[in-house]
């Protein structure tokens, strides 16, 4: 998270050389990527370590991660699940609780909207909602991309591909509906 926070301070400081606009930032990650822009978009500490605040990102695409509320899943989970958060964060419950996105979605605070993905087994999905819950409960504007017929794979492998009538079209939406 640390690391993305630098390239988006790279990004806002540079983007107008390139032709670009500082006030037009938009972040997107798919699976572990989709865990590290939800952080990001709603911890504001990484970003203030630059001295951006939060509002530096106007759009905020997390595609299809189960890491939102990381001891939720880890206590709703599969075996195979818990293996797989413990490898990338340890045993201890509070680096849990401080790599949950969901702990720190509040209002006014400049979180921005987030394209969401739904898709998978029951469990992924509740911890999918649980998010979704907390975001519209705090007015953050968000919009969930139904994919049942798409593998966890495929959810960022179709992004662009000519033909496309699932995740492309709804993406281009979303940002023209943040980029007005």
């Amino acid at each position: 998270v640390e690391d993305v926070a630098e390239a988006v301070a790279w990004v806002s400081k540079n983007i107008s050389k390139w032709g670009g606009d500082a006030n037009k930032i938009a972040i997107m990650g798919h699976s572990a990527g989709a865990h590290i822009v939800a952080l990001l978009c709603t911890n504001e500490s990484y970003l203030k370590k630059h001295g951006l605040p939060l509002t530096t990102l106007k759009a905020c695409a997390s595609l299809d991660t189960e890491a939102y509320d990381i001891p939720y899943k880890v206590d709703n989970g599969s075996l195979e699940d818990n293996q797989l958060i413990t490898n990338a964060f340890g045993n201890d419950r509070s680096v849990w609780q401080q790599a949950s996105p969901i702990n720190y979605i509040s209002s006014g605070k400049g979180i921005p909207p987030f394209l969401l993905v739904e898709r998978g087994t029951a469990d992924r999905r509740a911890v999918l909602n649980k998010f979704l819950d907390k975001l519209r409960m705090q007015g953050i504007e968000n919009i969930t991309l139904r994919s049942d017929n798409l593998t966890h794979e495929e959810v960022s492998e179709r992004i662009g591909i000519e033909g496309d009538l699932i995740v492309t079209p709804v993406l281009v939406s979303f940002l023209h509906f943040v980029f007005k």
